[in-house]
């Protein structure tokens, strides 16, 4: 082999290896390809969907009571009890709608709420001198205790008979003209106290009587007048 031959075969190896290194470092650079994979499957595939969540209810709103249908609670009496009342709790006496025979009286001696007293002098309202009635110019209802057997209210000379007005209540209606003839100044010697002025300050005494009438208890109560 002459030098001719020897180089070429020199350049040939050198071509070669220059080749292959090539080779060598594509495929180390090389990054994989990730082909997906459809994967078919006979099983339907139900539609997405996107439905509102209904909004809870309201809640029920209370019917508001009217006045047909709002009762009160009558207030029980227990023995030894009494209490006082404007009839139909109206101070002023003006027309015939709360008259003794009336279905509104009825429904009011049923269903009226009162202020038990154990006391001798009892207040309906107050509103005056050493808490005297303001003015009253109405009919008195007397309410009593069944349990005492009340029999009858007795003012002046006149007597009157009482009605069932709720549960273990009776009740003695006294007439506004009846109550102003026995009204008189109030003393000292009543035991109620010395009013301001004597002209100002009044009383009226009712008598219950109890059981078989043998028991007389007196009621007392104040009025007052002015502007």
């Amino acid at each position: 082999m002459n030098s001719a031959d020897r180089r070429l075969l020199r350049w040939a190896f050198l071509a070669a290896t220059l080749a292959l290194a090539c080779s060598c470092r594509e495929d180390v650079g090389a990054r994989p390809t990730i082909r997906a994979t459809t994967v078919k499957s006979d099983a339907p595939v139900a539609a997405s969907t996107t439905s509102a969540v209904p909004a809870p209810p309201d809640a029920p709103t209370p019917d508001a009571a009217t006045p047909d249908t709002a009762t009160s609670v009558p207030t029980p009496l227990q023995p030894g009890q009494i209490a006082l009342r404007y009839a139909c709790n109206e101070k002023y006496k003006d027309d015939d709608r709360c008259a003794p025979s009336s279905e509104e009286y009825a429904r009011w001696l049923a269903a009226v709420e009162l202020r038990p007293s154990t006391e001798r002098l009892v207040e309906v309202e107050g509103g005056g001198p050493m808490g005297a009635e303001w003015n009253p110019s109405n009919d008195i209802v007397l309410f009593a205790a069944e349990g005492d057997a009340p029999r009858s209210v007795r003012v002046g000379s006149k007597s009157f008979s009482g009605t069932a007005a709720g549960p273990g209540r009776i009740a003695f209606r006294v007439p506004l003209g009846v109550w102003k003839r026995v009204e008189r100044p109030l003393r000292a010697a009543d035991g109620f106290g010395t009013p301001p002025d004597r002209r100002w300050v009044k009383v009226v005494r009712m008598d219950l009587l109890l059981g078989q009438g043998r028991e007389q208890r007196p009621v007392f109560f104040l009025t007052a007048y002015g502007e």
